[in-house]
C-alpha cells in the first residue's frame, strides 16, 4: 500500500472521504465537480490524477509506429470501451476521471518492450497481462497494485 500513496491524489477530498480516508458512504461522483466517487462502485481508491494519465497518453501516442490498441473500464458505470489506437484526441475524451483501468495490447515483442520501457519511466501503477498491460485508475480498499516493471 506505500507505494500506492506516492501516486494518489484526490480531487476535493476533504468533503468526500470519512475519518478512514475511505468516499463516505453518502459521497456520490458528481461529474460537474470532479468530487468524489459513487457509492455504486464501493469504497474505491483512485491512484491515478489527469497529470499521470497525460504523461500515460503522451508517451504511448510518441510511440509512432508502436503505438498500442487501448480500451479503457468507466470506474462508474462498468463500460467497456472498444479498442482505440488514437491516444492523443480520444484517450483524453471526456477526461480521465473516470476511468477504472486502462488495458493497453501489444501486438509483437519490440511493441511490448517499446510500451513497458515507457510505463516504467513514468511510473505508471498496474501489472502485464497476456495481452499486454493494465494501468490502473481505482483500486478497491484492501487491494494492492505494484507499479509496472517493479
Amino acid at each position: 500500500m506505500e507505494a500506492m500513496s506516492e501516486c494518489l491524489q484526490w480531487v476535493d477530498s476533504r468533503s468526500m472521504l470519512d475519518g478512514n480516508d475511505r468516499p463516505r458512504a453518502d459521497a456520490s461522483l458528481n461529474k460537474g465537480t470532479g468530487s468524489g466517487i459513487s457509492i455504486k462502485i464501493g469504497y474505491m481508491h483512485p491512484l491515478m490524477n489527469d497529470t499521470k494519465w497525460d504523461e500515460l497518453r503522451r508517451a504511448m501516442d510518441e510511440l509512432g509506429d508502436l503505438t498500442p490498441r487501448w480500451r479503457t473500464r468507466d470506474v462508474e458505470n462498468g463500460y467497456i470501451s472498444e479498442w482505440d489506437r488514437e491516444w492523443f484526441h480520444h484517450f483524453r475524451n471526456g477526461g480521465y476521471k473516470f476511468i477504472q483501468w486502462v488495458e493497453i495490447a501489444v501486438d509483437t515483442a519490440e511493441q511490448r518492450a517499446a510500451v513497458l520501457a515507457e510505463l516504467v519511466r513514468i511510473h505508471i501503477p498496474g501489472e502485464q497481462t497476456e495481452s499486454g498491460y493494465r494501468v490502473v485508475g481505482y483500486v478497491k480498499t484492501g487491494e494492492a497494485v505494484d507499479y509496472i516493471g517493479s
